[in-house]
């Protein structure tokens, strides 16, 4: 006579299934967004650029070196909807135009400090160093949500080189071109105890 056991395989074979699916689940996922450039500027939270609804444009360090810009007038030229206007040459005041808005309607940020003066409303943008500029974020359009009526047109957040902790650096350039200009430049950075400076 054939009695016919009841077979283990099946439930077995179904519980295996179901402790893969439970590992599988609780493995962290790769998000491909880790790779990501992280900013700032667009919201006051460090976010991917990717998920910033606002028009952002990031200018590296890297990026900076290549430019060869002299001002940061130079170094945001090429910056969509951005445009000029010196009043006079090499060092002379220059106004900042942000997707046509008044020059008094861009906020500038360094290190997250304002630097819109009270009485002209506009960044002295031809008093910043370019050499001592590490990354720049430009927030093209209205922020002024999150920032405040000084920055309908956009916000400009330019971010220093931060001297190294472990020791003392420095740093020298200079450079000529035509119509005898000359430039030259020295930088110390390092730190005393607790204090640091640049």
């Amino acid at each position: 006579m054939n009695i016919k056991r009841p077979s283990i395989l099946v439930p077995a074979l179904a519980l295996t299934a179901s402790l893969s699916t439970l590992a599988s689940a609780a493995e962290p996922t790769t998000d491909t967004r880790i790779d990501e450039e992280l900013i700032v500027t667009a919201n006051r939270l460090l976010q991917p650029k990717g998920s910033a609804l606002a028009a952002t444009t990031v200018i590296s360090e890297a990026d900076i070196r290549a430019s060869l810009a002299t001002s940061v007038a130079d170094l945001l030229a090429g910056v969509p909807g951005m445009q000029f206007a010196p009043t006079g040459g090499q060092g002379s005041q220059t106004s900042l135009f942000l997707r046509g808005s008044e020059s008094d309607h861009t906020l500038v940020l360094i290190d997250g400090v304002k630097v819109n003066t009270a009485s002209e409303g506009f960044a002295r943008l031809e008093f910043i160093p370019v050499d001592q500029i590490a990354r720049v974020e430009v927030v093209r359009g209205p922020r002024s949500s999150i920032y405040g009526s000084e920055a309908i047109g956009g916000v400009v957040q330019i971010f220093t080189r931060q001297p190294n902790r472990d020791n003392f650096s420095g740093g020298a350039t200079v450079s000529a071109g035509t119509e005898q200009t000359r430039n030259a430049s020295l930088n110390l950075a390092g730190n005393v105890e607790n204090t640091a400076y640049t």
